[in-house]
Formats: C-alpha cells, sequence, structure tokens
C-alpha cells in the first residue's frame, strides 16, 4: 500500500495535529479493550477456580479485581507509546524544524544516527549528481554524499509500519553554526517490495502520486549498478517539480517481488540553504589550503 497519499497535499498543516490524536485514541481504545480482555479471563478463572465461587466470599474480592483491572491500564498505557511514529506523507513533512521537534514526531521508533547520509546515491549517484545539479561530494569507497560538515542524517525504522522499511531524515545547517541550526530539509522513503513487474509498478505508484501532486511526472531511465553486480541496470525515476517541494520516485531491480520503491521529498528552500552552505565551506577550505601552502613556501 502506498503511503504517499494517505495525507492530503499541504497548505497549511492544520490536520497534522488532528490525524495524531486520531491516531492516538484509537491505539488507546485498542489497549484498553486488551486490558479489559485480560480482566474478563481472570474474572472468569475466579468464579470457576478460586474463592469468587463461594458467593460469601465474591464481595469480599470484588475490590481487589477491580483494583488490579486499574493498575493494568495505568501501568500498560503509561510505559507504551500512544501514538504510532509519523510516517512523514506528502503534506505533513515539517520542513524547516530542529532536530529534536522532528525526533518528537518518532517517539517509539528505532532511530540510527547519522547513518543515513552515507552512500543513499549508490543505485541513482549519476541520475541525482545531474538532476540535484550539485550539492555532493565523494567519499572513499562509499560513492556520493551529502557534505558532512553542514548535514546530519538519522534512520528511522518501526516494526508497525506495514509498508515502510526505513525512513531517512536530513538536516542541515549554514556552515560554522552551532548543532542548534540544524533543520530538516530532506526525507528519503523506502518502501516494502511491491508486487509485479518493474513497468507495472512504476506507472502504479506514479499515477498514485500523480493524482496527489495534480500533475504528472518527468520519467526517465538511467543506468544504476548494484555494488555485487558487474553490469549496470535501467532504473526508473519519476521526477515532479513544485514551488516548494521536489519529489522524486526511484525504482530499481528487474525480478518480480524484489521491486522496492524509493521516495525522495527534497525541499526547494531547504535545498537552496544546503548549497549556499556548501559553497560556504567551499570558500573557507580554499583559503585554509592557500594559507597553508603561503606557509609552506
Amino acid at each position: 500500500m502506498l503511503l504517499f497519499y494517505e495525507i492530503p497535499p499541504p497548505t497549511e498543516n492544520k490536520d497534522e495535529g488532528q490525524n495524531r490524536i486520531s491516531a492516538k485514541c484509537e491505539l488507546g481504545l485498542n489497549r484498553l479493550k486488551t486490558c479489559t480482555e485480560s480482566f474478563l479471563m481472570n474474572w472468569r478463572r475466579q468464579l470457576l477456580y478460586g474463592p469468587l465461587g463461594r458467593r460469601s466470599n465474591m464481595m469480599k474480592h470484588m475490590p481487589g479485581l477491580l483494583l488490579g483491572f486499574f493498575s493494568t491500564i495505568i501501568i500498560f498505557c503509561g510505559n507504551v507509546s500512544w501514538a504510532e511514529p509519523i510516517k512523514f506523507n506528502y503534506g505533513e513533512i515539517p520542513f524547516g524544524k530542529s532536530i529534536n521537534e522532528v525526533l518528537s514526531l518518532v517517539d517509539g521508533a528505532e532511530i540510527q544516527v547519522d547513518s543515513a547520509s552515507i552512500g543513499f546515491l549508490r543505485y541513482y549517484q549519476g541520475y541525482l549528481e545531474k538532476h540535484f545539479n550539485r550539492g555532493f561530494y565523494t567519499s572513499s569507497g562509499l560513492g556520493a554524499e551529502l557534505l558532512r560538515s553542514v548535514t546530519k542524517g538519522y534512520r528511522v525504522s518501526y516494526q508497525g509500519w506495514e509498508s515502510l522499511l526505513w525512513i531517512d531524515l536530513y538536516f542541515m545547517k549554514d556552515y560554522g553554526a552551532n548543532d542548534r541550526g540544524y533543520k530538516l530539509f530532506m526525507v528519503i522513503k523506502a518502501e516494502k517490495n511491491a508486487t509485479g513487474a518493474r513497468e507495472d509498478v512504476f506507472k502504479r505508484y506514479a499515477k498514485s502520486i500523480a493524482d496527489v501532486l495534480k500533475t504528472e511526472a518527468t520519467v526517465f531511465y538511467y543506468p544504476y549498478q548494484a555494488l555485487s553486480q558487474k553490469t549496470p541496470e535501467s532504473g526508473i525515476v519519476g521526477e515532479w517539480l513544485l514551488p516548494s517541494t521536489t519529489v522524486y520516485l526511484l525504482l530499481h531491480g528487474n525480478t518480480p517481488g524484489s521491486i522496492a520503491p524509493v521516495i525522495i521529498y527534497r525541499s526547494s528552500s531547504g535545498w537552496k540553504e544546503y548549497l549556499s552552505a556548501c559553497d560556504k565551506a567551499e570558500q573557507a577550505q580554499k583559503r585554509a589550503m592557500e594559507k597553508k601552502i603561503k606557509s609552506d613556501f
């Protein structure tokens, strides 16, 4: 199930809080149901085998059972997150928010710090380097990646997500700024393997995304080469250029059942700020190199 279109297109994000409250209520009711079923099972057991089977003791043990019932609810609900982490669907991506603000939305998920920025281009490096224009830097043995001095990446995964493998969150800061300056500027989502032939999978996903964005994609076929392959294969890329966000749909793999769609959401203003930070970093590096050369001359 494509998670892209579960949330309507962004307007003012006014439904974001309501969506999380609805999810919280639903999960809360499910947990209350679990506790109630446990209580009733215990009640039946006491009636059949315990002291409640004797009427004279029924009212005597009622307060204890009720106390256990409500204690179970409090303990159970207090130790489990009420709402599942958000899936960063189109319309609820908090571009421009700080690391703490964004990570608070995925409470209860597994988070890997700064692992997402390494080699995420391995299948589509050539295409993305060309169409992102610039902003990628080569790291020995790892392929191209974002400039590490001004970016930080987090990989989020959650067992309760039915269709998602993981979500990568990318934050950037201005060159020379402290860590409090990091803000979200790009999100990458990897879906679980889709069923069907590659062309059919791409058409299905592209149509769903186009229905939400109200515009068709520009489609490219681009060679990719996995680390374990000797020769490149053809990947499919869909690109939607919007005023505030650019969306990419990436598909690789030719074997039915092994096609894992990847969706990239890139903030237009955030990307410009990132490139500006890259320019400042390159200029600083150039000045430092010139200074070193003069000192060694």
